[in-house]
């Protein structure tokens, strides 16, 4: 993983483009965006992930069938959660599983708030350049280089961890990146909901399928996150802080299955066009 200023890539997020980032260890120093390296050959399929492939048709779609999940078109689709059960943490995971279409960055989780020239609050986690990422107030940007490309229409479970010390580790299908102790972790707060699909300060959108979201207070164990990546159930829900199936099938609203932080599409109870769509596999 490397590590990059805050302010720095919420500028780049707000333009849309990677342009210069600003590497938070040693001296400033400008990277372009051809100085990244390349993310890797294409990502073998996923391991389950909690789900088979089973039934996809030629272009990796999926055929109609009983298990729904989100469709998010990569312009403004979104789910709004007011109540965050991100807000103060110190320690957490997030957990996605997603089937990714597009290029450039796409969004799972967004919750900050943002003014020029200021450095941003609250986080996000998603992928640039077909590699997972998270980024956090007062810690910085993390990509998971080295990783293999996302962007390949197939179901994947993609996992960040942050301990209390500091340490954080990146998960593709249950796999670590090289973990990075980070020299001062902040309460994840922002004013804003939490956003599920989207980013409001700089308008960049999910493009693919989500089946399963989970927000932990704590760092779950590389052990416990392959498992979950290879479609087990939590043993130990302590500080299980939210889930999200995305079982209804129908509907402007979807559950928390911990009571606390269900959501709706879009941005508002009402049907509209920045609702995604429910399709099922």
């Amino acid at each position: 993983m490397r590590s990059v200023t805050f302010a720095s890539v919420a500028g780049w997020l707000a333009r849309g483009a990677l342009g210069l980032l600003v590497l938070a260890c040693g001296a400033r120093t400008a990277l372009d965006v051809s100085d990244v390296p390349d993310a890797g050959p294409a990502a073998p399929p996923a391991r389950d992930a909690g789900a088979p492939d089973a039934g996809l048709d030629d272009a990796g779609l999926p055929d109609a069938g009983t298990r729904p999940f989100l469709r998010f078109d990569g312009t403004d689709d979104r789910v709004t959660v007011a109540a965050d059960p991100a807000a103060s943490l110190d320690a957490f995971t997030f957990e996605a599983t997603v089937r990714l279409r597009g290029d450039g960055v796409r969004l799972i989780l967004s919750n900050r708030s943002f003014v020029a020239g200021e450095d941003a609050d609250g986080f996000l986690f998603g992928v640039y350049n077909g590699q997972l990422f998270v980024q956090m107030s007062g810690s910085g940007n993390f990509i998971a280089l080295g990783s293999p490309r996302l962007f390949d229409n197939r179901w994947h479970h993609l996992a960040a961890t942050r301990a209390p010390d500091g340490e954080l580790f990146l998960y593709v299908d249950g796999r670590s990146f090289r973990p990075d102790r980070l020299r001062r972790v902040a309460p994840i707060d922002s004013p804003t909901p939490l956003l599920i699909g989207y980013d409001a300060p700089t308008d960049i959108a999910l493009e693919g399928d989500v089946r399963r979201i989970r927000i932990w207070g704590r760092a779950l164990s590389p052990t416990q996150v392959s498992a979950l990546a290879a479609g087990g159930s939590p043993e130990d829900t302590t500080e299980l802080r939210a889930e999200w199936t995305f079982s209804e099938g129908m509907g402007q609203q979807t559950r928390d299955l911990r009571g606390m932080s269900s959501g709706v599409l879009g941005e508002t109870d009402r049907p509209e066009p920045s609702d995604p769509s429910w399709a099922s596999f």
